[in-house]
Formats: structure tokens, C-alpha cells, sequence
């Protein structure tokens, strides 16, 4: 019988504890890193991966167009007549511009509803086109599977043609309750549910029951305006970013609140603005924004750890309009030329810390998404050095966090070495990272590249880096 005396007692137990306090544990350093703080479900993740939706804002509006973004919840059904309504269209289009899925206003601040719904009158079976019989939620639905693009719906609370039909109040939560039940229940697989916070305190709408609905009918579906409640205990929600201008804040959390808070969870923000004039048509006279502006868009929102729904309004006939087509074939030509390559590939990399070989400073370069390099437990900062045989000429940097483990980086800069000097020097830096983080520099040629974590949370968890040059 072996028998541990009382100091031996104690050092099994203090033992394990110091080494995991000073980080010399074997499988500490060379083990995956433990996720800090909330970290992302995978339907979170899936969106954050897509990067780019399209909205379509189509409907009764873009006929009675009036100069109210809403419409009134007024004009005659019989408005909606579009000559050459075609779904097909507008995926195919959304497709070719890198869209991966399409969200449709199923119905807006109006109350005009897209589909042959049994709540109201107020809806494609009063109009002329198709005699009453159509359906633009069910086009659209059967478009998207055709193309192979996700699929989601957007249905306002707000309703001014109910607000105004004289009818009880207190019942419109039931007419809400099911609007959304035969817009879950009938087209299929929805992947993105979206609620519009404006003037839903109007028509005293029960969130939780509309989340319930949700959970019930699409769970794997991700949720745009529910409740940041609902989002940590469902693992779906997503935010607003606060602004209809395509712009997110340089430092964007997908953590809400701060990771520090104790109720915090992952609550990622989503990013809409327009390309073409209001939310709806407006009219002929509308131009799609310049080409540079657009571009923005993509490195303000997705180069800042959001995701870009960019709307898209159809016309009158029901199609998406010539200009704009020409502009997101410009636009993602720009971007395809400028994201082809990673310069990165092909260069010697090294680092000022490592957790072991399954997580070394070479798995930020190797085009992975899954694999990352990792410094060990104790450190909140470290050093990626990228060596090349040539030197090279970049003007777009690139940081990526594994976000499976959590949001960490608080701080990061990129140096590159001047090879008549022989000094280092910064040139970009910034607060967060998340899933994507680009920042547009001057072109510089180097042969010798830093990229620096100066401030984490926990310690940095990086799945990729990249250099990029512009057309």
C-alpha cells in the first residue's frame, strides 16, 4: 500500500493548479485554446460566413410610390399590376454578385402583404396581376432554392392599413401571429427571419410569443430584432448596427454587451443600406450609387466584422433595373480582382509565441478557415513575421479571428520593413477583429511583413491573415 504523506497530499493537488496559473502545462500550450466568452452557434457562424445578402423591398409601394418610404396603407391593391414580375431574375442576379441569399419585405409598414395571406384583404389577391392568384413570397422561395441561395423574410409589425382599418386593436397581435405562422409554415426552409423595430410599439406585439413562432416553425433560422434574451438563449440573434449608411464602427463587438459584461452573448450586427434610390422604387430618375461608394460598403461593413444586406429595389415591371446590375457586376469585378490572390501565400512565417505545432504561426497563412494559429494561455499579445523570397506590393490588410473560440483581439497594428533602412515601420492598425477585418492602406512593397495583436482579451486566436492589392 502506498500511503502519500501530508506534503505529497498537498503538491497533487497544488501541482496541477500552478501549472495551469503558469501556463506550463504541456496540454495547456499545446491543446486547442478553451472558447472565451460567448462564442457563436453554427447558424451564426453560416451568416457571418455568407458576408453578403440582398434586400428586396417590393411591393405595393413601388407603384403607389408618394414620396413615404412606408407607403400609407392606403392605396388601391389594384396599383400592384408588374408587367414582368420575375423572381428568377433577381437571384440570378443576386448570385452573380456574390449575394448568398435574397430577403424579401413579405410586408412592410403598409400592411400590403406579398402573399395570398387569410388575415386581410390588403394583399396580392386583391390586385390585377395574375387575377388576384399570385404569390411573390412563393416565387421568390422556389427562385432561391433554383439558384441555390438562402432565403429570408422580413414582415414589419408596424401595419398602417390595419392601424387605420377601424379594426380592434388588441386583435392585431393575433393577426401578426398568424401572418408569420403562414409565412413559417408554407414556403419551406426560411434562413433569415427579419423584424423591423420601427413603430412595432404601436401595435403592442408580444415579442417573446413572435419568437416562439420563430423557434417553433424555423429553428435552424437565424433572427435579425429579437431580443438580446432570446439571442443568448437561442444561440440565433442578430442586431442592427445602428445606422442605414453601410458603415459599421471600427470597433465592432459581435459580443453584446462588452465580453467583460456578465450577461453578455454573441449578438452579431448586420449592416443594410440601399444601392438604388429609397427602400422601395422610387422612379425612373434614380441612379445607383457610384461604384467607389459601394465598394466601401463591402470593407466598412464586412471589412468590420458585420455583414453587408445591400437593398436592391426592383421596378415597376418587377425587375431589378439595368443600372443596377451594371454597378454589382462593377462592383463585384472590382472585388474579385482585388481578393483572387492572398499575397501572403508562398511567404516563410514565424512567431513571437505558439501553443504547439497543430496551432502554429503557419495555419494564419494556409487558407484554412477552420485551422488558426495560437499563442498559449498566458499571453495577450503576440507576433506573426511573414518573410518573402521577392518583395511584394499590397494595399489591403487582412485579419481574421477563429470566432469558434470567441472575440478577443482588442488591439492590432502591421509593420513592414523598409529594405533601404532596414527600419520597421506601422502602416495600419486597428481596435477589434471578429470574423473579418480589412483595412485600405497606401501600396507599399516589402519583403518583410508584421502582423501585431497588442491587446487581447485571452490569447489570440488568429485562422487567417492576408495581404491583398487592389485593381
Amino acid at each position: 500500500m502506498n500511503i502519500l504523506s501530508p506534503a505529497c497530499a498537498r503538491l497533487t493537488t497544488i501541482g496541477p493548479l500552478l501549472l495551469a496559473l503558469t501556463g506550463s502545462s504541456a496540454s495547456a500550450q499545446t491543446g486547442p485554446p478553451a472558447p472565451f466568452g460567448p462564442a457563436p452557434s453554427q447558424q451564426q457562424i453560416a451568416w457571418q460566413r455568407d458576408e453578403l445578402l440582398m434586400f428586396e423591398h417590393f411591393g405595393l409601394h413601388s407603384f403607389a410610390v408618394n414620396g413615404d418610404h412606408m407607403g400609407t396603407g392606403k392605396d388601391d391593391p389594384k396599383l400592384f399590376n408588374p408587367s414582368d414580375l420575375d423572381c428568377e431574375q433577381w437571384a440570378r442576379v443576386a448570385k452573380a454578385a456574390g449575394f448568398k441569399g435574397i430577403i424579401l419585405t413579405a410586408k412592410h409598414h403598409d400592411g400590403f402583404c406579398n402573399w395570398p395571406t387569410a388575415t386581410t384583404q390588403y394583399s396580392v389577391k386583391s390586385t390585377l396581376w395574375k387575377g388576384g392568384k399570385g404569390d411573390v413570397v412563393g416565387d421568390l422561395a422556389s427562385a432561391c432554392r433554383k439558384e441555390g441561395l438562402k432565403f429570408g423574410l422580413y414582415l414589419s409589425a408596424y401595419d398602417r392599413n390595419y392601424q387605420q382599418s377601424g379594426r380592434n386593436k388588441q386583435e392585431y397581435p393575433d393577426v401578426f401571429a398568424q401572418q408569420l405562422t403562414e409565412l413559417l409554415s408554407n414556403y419551406g426552409k426560411v434562413d433569415e427571419i427579419w423584424f423591423d423595430g420601427f413603430g412595432s410599439e404601436n401595435m403592442v406585439v408580444d415579442r417573446g410569443m413572435r419568437d416562439a413562432i420563430c423557434q417553433k416553425l424555423q429553428p435552424q433560422a437565424v433572427v435579425f430584432g429579437t431580443t438580446r434574451e432570446n439571442a443568448a438563449r437561442t444561440g440565433r440573434g442578430l442586431r442592427w448596427v445602428g445606422n442605414e449608411a453601410g458603415h459599421a464602427p471600427e470597433m465592432m463587438w459581435s459580443v453584446y454587451p462588452h465580453p467583460s459584461a456578465p450577461n453578455a452573448c454573441w449578438y452579431p450586427a448586420e449592416s443594410d443600406t440601399i444601392l438604388i434610390g429609397g427602400w422601395f422604387w422610387m422612379g425612373e430618375q434614380d441612379k445607383p450609387k457610384e461604384l467607389e461608394k459601394v465598394v466601401d460598403f463591402y470593407y466598412q461593413t464586412v471589412g468590420h466584422n458585420s455583414l453587408l444586406l445591400l437593398n436592391v429595389a426592383a421596378d415597376q415591371r418587377g425587375l431589378l433595373p439595368d443600372s443596377a446590375i451594371q454597378r454589382l457586376k462593377e462592383w463585384r469585378d472590382v472585388l474579385d480582382q482585388t481578393f483572387r490572390k492572398n499575397l501572403v501565400q508562398g511567404a516563410n512565417v514565424s512567431a513571437t509565441q505558439s501553443r504547439g505545432d497543430a496551432f502554429g504561426p503557419e495555419k494564419a497563412i494556409d487558407g484554412v478557415w477552420e485551422s488558426y494559429w495560437a499563442a498559449p494561455d498566458s499571453a495577450t499579445n503576440a507576433t506573426l513575421e511573414l518573410s518573402f523570397p521577392q518583395a511584394i506590393t499590397f494595399d489591403v490588410v487582412m485579419l481574421q479571428e477563429q470566432i469558434r473560440r470567441g472575440q478577443r483581439v482588442e488591439a492590432w497594428h502591421v509593420e513592414a520593413l523598409d529594405s533601404a533602412t532596414g527600419q520597421w515601420s506601422s502602416i495600419a492598425k486597428g481596435t477589434t477583429v471578429g470574423y473579418k477585418r480589412l483595412e485600405r492602406i497606401k501600396p507599399v512593397t516589402t519583403s518583410r511583413v508584421r502582423f501585431a495583436i497588442d491587446q487581447s482579451l485571452a490569447c489570440p486566436v488568429i485562422n487567417e491573415v492576408g495581404l491583398f492589392k487592389r485593381p
